[in-house]
Parts: C-alpha cells; sequence; structure tokens
C-alpha cells in the first residue's frame, strides 16, 4: 500500500510543480496601437484551471480584466479574457521557471517574468 502511494505521489509531483510555478505576479510590455503598456498578470492556479486578473497600464490611465475558465496542462496554458467588448485569448508556454511566453489573439508575442514579491 505504502508503495501505491508514493508511486502515485512521484506520478503527481511535477504536475502540480508545473501548474503552482504559475501562480502569482508576472510583468512584461505590450506593443499596442496605442503604444508601449505595460502588463501585470495576477495568476490562480487550481488543479488544471486557471483564473486571474490582467492589468493593462499606459501613462496613468489603467484597465483591469478579470478572467476564469482557463486551463494549464504541462507547460501550455490558455485564458480569454475581455478587453473593451473584445475577446483576447492568450495561449503561453513556459521559458523557464519565471519566464513566459504569449501569443494573443490580438497578433502580439508578450513575454512575462516572475514578479519579485
Amino acid at each position: 500500500m505504502k508503495k501505491y502511494i508514493v508511486t502515485i505521489l512521484l506520478i503527481l509531483s511535477p504536475l502540480c510543480a508545473i501548474a503552482s510555478k504559475m501562480d502569482g505576479t508576472w510583468k512584461g510590455k505590450v506593443d499596442s496601437s496605442y503604444g508601449l503598456l505595460d502588463m501585470t498578470a495576477v495568476y490562480q492556479v487550481s488543479g488544471e484551471k486557471v483564473s486571474g486578473t490582467i492589468t493593462l497600464s499606459l501613462g496613468g490611465q489603467q484597465m483591469e480584466n478579470q478572467f476564469d475558465g482557463g486551463s494549464i496542462s504541462g507547460d501550455t496554458f490558455e485564458y480569454t479574457y475581455n478587453l473593451q467588448g473584445n475577446s483576447i485569448t492568450h495561449k503561453g508556454k513556459f521559458a523557464n521557471d519565471n519566464k513566459m511566453v504569449i501569443d494573443s489573439s490580438s497578433g502580439t508575442e508578450i513575454t512575462l517574468t516572475r514578479a519579485e514579491e
């Protein structure tokens, strides 16, 4: 019985580590038609589900967008949020524990790094 439990834990441990490495605050820049925007993403992961908040800033203006229903599997993830009436999908992959690269349905590639806490 102990061998069975240990085997299950060894199999599930890497999956939990990958999902939990997305948890937290990530920052980067987004090149848009309005100029270079600051992006802050705060992700919460529960199993294979992802939710969070995307904040885009330009000067003193901020747009905060919440989402849920995202997913993570291995090193890849996907989520969709609403920005001024437009549905934006982000499909991303971890480059390492502190860097992710996102392809946005808006046609932009975004690199985010883990924010120092």
